[in-house]
Parts: structure tokens; C-alpha cells; sequence
């Protein structure tokens, strides 16, 4: 579909912890077979042993302290500009829809079948996904059911059932402290960077009344985070130097590794409560959720810079 995000996995796909297409296999300490894979909306965008759709994976994992963390070695610096993740950072994202879909497709084509077994499969082939050239999250997401299909013998079209899952994220909401959270950030310059089509996002961002200065997309960019262009284009949308911008997002695969990798700061928006693995990428701060990120803003732009630009937002 588009604008489709990452997913986590199911328990037994747990092996499938790096969510991106065409990722670069030097940004990450997962083994390689782990990467080259794409993210997939309706699930939270996280890496450390969610299930899908945002389900806490139940072993493996233990829920963290709540409150915002900072990394040790973190030098203070003045912040120009801010990047977020779109979906599972800004954007809700949830389970219900994907099984409703499959559901459907039971329903219309092979009564008796478990939604879940064949949702595991269409999963299971949208991961493995490895196009040769680029394709949107759409395409990628219509490849993939069409080989659900054929597993199941199921002789379907499946774009009437791509389309109807568009219908239905397109209602997607912001979490609700987003508002709140980007009211107090008001006046400095901000970017969505995201793995998404870029009409279907756009979208919902309008929908939600989310403004931002640029909003980049993979589908815009032609490729996926971690890759650094998606975070460059951004950059240059921006005109700030990666070392004065903070990237906000949830998954540690695709925001934290792909944004570190070019010298920007990370924010891991960590609303599942998970703890960070030894090997995993390490985000600079860590908060439950958006709430937590303009305080730390704040601490780096100074107290002083914080009010200017407040007093100069409400003067407008």
C-alpha cells in the first residue's frame, strides 16, 4: 500500500529484526541476512523484539525505566533544525486494519483459512522483498499479496485489496501529545523524513493539521533509511549541517542508524518500553514519547534561544 511503514515481526519471525529495502549492510551489527528488508505500515516502527503491528514480542524483551536517558558522551551543541519519523513517531499505527484486510480476503476467497496464517505469509513475502530497482511501498506491498495469493491458491486480483487498505490508513491518527509536543517547538525549522509514498503521507499529515517545512519520503527520495540520501535530501530541504539536527524517530534500524551514520543527533521514541540490545544502533536520548523531546531541545538550544524563539512564534 502507500505509505505502508515498518513493521516488527511475528514471534516466529523474529529473525527479522531490520526493517528496510536496500539497507546498507556496514550500518548495522545484525547479521546480513537480516537487512535488505522493507518497513510496512500499520506496524510500530521498532526493531527490538516487537511483534507486528506493534505488539510487545513476548519474550526477549523487558520494559525499560520510563523517562527521558542521555547519552553519556553527548557534547552540547546548538540545534538548527529537527527530523522525524512519521509513522509510530508521529502517526499511530496499529494492528486492526491489516487484519481486517485479511480477514476480507478469507471472507471473499478461501473460507476456513486462519487470517492470521495468511497474513503470516503475506508478511512473510513482503519482507523478503529484494527488488532490483526501486519500488514504492505500494508496489512492493501489491508483489507481495499477489505471492500470498499464489500460496493459497487464491485466483484474485490483489489490488482491489491494496486499495482498500490505502482507504483505510488514510484515517490514521496523530498520537496525542504530537500537537502538543510541536506547538512547543514552534519556530524551529522542522523536516518528516519518512518510508512512505509521498501522496498517502502528505495526506495524512494534512489531515492531521502537522505542518512541517519539508516532508521527504522514500518514495520521493528513491530509497529507504538508513540509506544517508533520504536524510541528506532532508538536509539540504533544511540547509543545516547534520551535526546541528536532531532526528526523532522510533525504530533504532532506520532512524537511529541511519541518521547517526551522517552525524546527526537521535531521539529514540521508545513507546513500547523495550531495552536496547548490546549490538543495536545507540540513539544519542531516549524518551517514552513526544513529550519528552522538547526538554531535551531545549537543554541544547539553551534557555535563552528557546524563549526568543517562542516570544517571536506568538508575535506572528
Amino acid at each position: 500500500m502507500a505509505g505502508l511503514v515498518v513493521p516488527g515481526v511475528h514471534e516466529h519471525h523474529e529473525r527479522e529484526r531490520v526493517a528496510a529495502v536496500q539497507l546498507c549492510p556496514e550500518l548495522l551489527s545484525f547479521d546480513e541476512a537480516h537487512h535488505r528488508r522493507p518497513l510496512r505500515a500499520g506496524w510500530t516502527n521498532d526493531v527490538l523484539g516487537y511483534g507486528p503491528f506493534g505488539s510487545p514480542h513476548p519474550e526477549g524483551t523487558s520494559p525499560r525505566a520510563k523517562g527521558i536517558s542521555e547519552a553519556p558522551d553527548l557534547a552540547r551543541l546548538v540545534i538548527q533544525a529537527l527530523t522525524f519519523d512519521a509513522f509510530g513517531t508521529l502517526i499511530d499505527t496499529g494492528r486492526d486494519v491489516l487484519i481486517e484486510i485479511a480477514r476480507t480476503i478469507v471472507a471473499d476467497h478461501r473460507r476456513g483459512l486462519d487470517a492470521e496464517a495468511f497474513l503470516d505469509a503475506w508478511d512473510r513475502h513482503f519482507f523478503a522483498a529484494d527488488p532490483e530497482q526501486f519500488q514504492n511501498l505500494a508496489e512492493v506491498t501489491e508483489d507481495s499479496l499477489a505471492s500470498a495469493f499464489r500460496d493459497y491458491g487464491i485466483d484474485a486480483e490483489p489490488r482491489p485489496y491494496v486499495e482498500m487498505l490505502e482507504r483505510r490508513w488514510l484515517d490514521a491518527k496523530a498520537y496525542p501529545e504530537v500537537r502538543g509536543a510541536l506547538a512547543r517547538l514552534d519556530g524551529i525549522p522542522r523536516a518528516v523524513v519518512s518510508n512512505a509514498d509521498d501522496a498517502f503521507l502528505k495526506g495524512i499529515l494534512t489531515r492531521n493539521s502537522l505542518d512541517f517545512d519539508a516532508v521527504i519520503t522514500s518514495e520521493f527520495a528513491r530509497c529507504y533509511k538508513p540509506r544517508p540520501r533520504i536524510f541528506e535530501i532532508a538536509l539540504d530541504a533544511l540547509r543545516v549541517d547534520p551535526g546541528s539536527v536532531v532526528h526523532v524517530g522510533d525504530s533504532l534500524a532506520a532512524d537511529v542508524a541511519g541518521a547517526r551514520r551522517l552525524g546527526m543527533q537521535t531521539i529514540w521514541v521508545n513507546r513500547g518500553g523495550l531495552r536496547r540490545g548490546a549490538g543495536d544502533p545507540k540513539p544519542h536520548f531516549v524518551v517514552d514519547d513526544l513529550e519528552g523531546v522538547p526538554p531535551i531541545v531545549a537543554t541544547l538550544r539553551g534557555p535563552r534561544t528557546m524563549h526568543a524563539q517562542g516570544s517571536a512564534r506568538r508575535k506572528h
